[in-house]
């Protein structure tokens, strides 16, 4: 494999015993949880800046429905696996509440 920087004989850098290479999976829910915090705080933003006037109901009713959308997805994915969402679907997922959140 040519690296040893994933090898499990290869002691940690402060020496001692070999150390194996962390964990290649997920804690169970933990994007699901990161993404719907994200969410939340883009949901509390909308409701803000509709109650300041700063966006039309219009406006927020097209972000609670993209709100709604990208969660819905979000809990298809984690439910298809187990607790867990795949990397990619993980950084598409991210990438849409962030482009969500540059509305406000």
């Amino acid at each position: 494999m040519g690296s040893d920087h994933f090898r499990s004989d290869n002691p940690n850098r402060f020496g001692g015993e070999a150390r194996e290479p962390g964990p290649f999976t997920y804690a169970p829910n933990g994007q699901l949880d990161a993404i719907l915090n994200d969410l939340g705080d883009a949901n509390a933003r909308i409701a803000s800046d509709r109650s300041q006037g700063v966006i039309t109901p219009a406006q927020a009713y097209s972000m609670r429905l993209e709100e709604r959308t990208i969660r819905r997805e979000a809990i298809a994915d984690n439910a298809m696996d187990g607790g867990k969402i795949p990397m990619g679907q993980y950084e598409q997922l991210m990438a849409q509440v962030e482009n969500l959140q540059s509305q406000l």
